[in-house]
């Protein structure tokens, strides 16, 4: 038997993050596309609430919420309800959208990232195998 102590896995996670650094770049873009779905997600929520008070017709002067206060900004604070209906239409298209591309750019990136972290992981050790003894 072996008198080395184990190790840990703190210590190997860290080894193995060494061949994430080549990609932080990447990794940025993936975490940028994940915080627009996130914020998206956020302006539908937010959305809802100006959808009940739209409906039931008392829109308040101020928005009430971020994405309602973006409505109000412009339309520059004058919006009747029948206004306010098509607003919330073209604002849950764009907040789909959005989700979309923050969706996509945060998987397609993070998948990226992956595919070529375990290359380089299987080149590493293809590479060794090749150098050790027969």
């Amino acid at each position: 038997m072996s008198d080395k102590p184990p190790v840990g896995d703190v210590k190997t996670y860290f080894r193995l993050l060494r061949y994430v650094t080549d990609y932080w770049g990447i990794f940025a873009l993936s975490i940028f596309g994940f915080m627009i779905f996130s914020a998206a997600q956020i302006a539908m929520a937010d959305l809802m609430q100006f959808i009940v008070d739209s409906l039931a017709g008392n829109i308040p002067a101020d928005g009430g919420g971020v994405v309602a206060g973006l409505i109000f900004w412009i339309v520059n604070g004058e919006l009747g309800a029948d206004d306010a209906r098509n607003w919330i239409v073209i604002a849950i298209i764009v907040i789909g959208m959005l989700r979309g591309v923050g969706f996509f750019l945060g998987h397609y990136y993070l998948n990226y990232i992956s595919r070529y972290l375990i290359y380089n992981l299987r080149k590493h050790i293809f590479d060794h195998l090749f150098l050790l003894s027969v």
